[in-house]
């Protein structure tokens, strides 16, 4: 080495100022909070995506149970109709006569006056849905079924009438979308005790 050269240098003594470079903890946590966010904005929308019921779901659910309501629990017991359990599937709009809300409360009373109740044995043989369309605006929908059912009828003596087998034969429903839940305006289906 010559004098004249400057002495070596040690390249340890020459680092960067630690304030000026992020320590990798602070980088991760920099890019962890984004990051999980992200992850929770993800997880949120798959949610609500898989446990929120399609409009054709909740169609398919309120023809179904106002069916096996009206038939099966109803109809075997009118003498204990309660029209406030009606509103559950169907629209009540007292001045449109052509409801299915006004046909099953008349079903129910011709049942009552003929002193007549489906047996316990009554049942749903056959319930196929064949379409279910919802309208754009998704306020409106139809749907057709096949339908099955045996009904067994009695006196309120205990008395059987008769065993009867009804169908397999085609339904049509018009359902409405009235604050926020789906219900049955009116149906092709005919009721009890006409």
């Amino acid at each position: 080495m010559n004098e004249d050269s400057p002495p070596p240098i040690k390249l340890t003594e020459y680092t960067l100022p630690r304030d000026n470079v992020p320590s990798w903890k602070a980088y991760r946590l920099k890019l962890f909070i984004p990051v999980a966010a992200l992850i929770l904005i993800i997880v949120a929308i798959a949610a609500v995506n898989y446990y929120s019921v399609s409009d054709e779901e909740q169609v398919r659910r309120v023809v179904k149970e106002s069916q096996m309501y009206e038939s099966l629990v109803l109809y075997s017991n009118p003498t204990a109709f309660d029209e406030n359990n009606l509103r559950k599937y169907w629209i009540d709009e007292p001045n449109v006569g052509d409801v299915d809300f006004i046909k099953v409360r008349n079903g129910v009373k011709n049942l009552v006056s003929k002193n007549v109740y489906y047996g316990k044995e009554s049942k749903c043989e056959k319930f196929d849905f064949v379409s279910v369309d919802v309208n754009e605006t998704k306020d409106f929908a139809v749907v057709k079924t096949i339908e099955k059912w045996f009904v067994a009828k009695y006196q309120t003596d205990g008395t059987l009438i008769e065993n009867k087998t009804i169908g397999p034969y085609s339904i049509t429903y018009h359902l409405r979308k009235v604050k926020g839940n789906w219900l049955i305006e009116k149906s092709s289906t005919a009721r009890a005790g006409g």
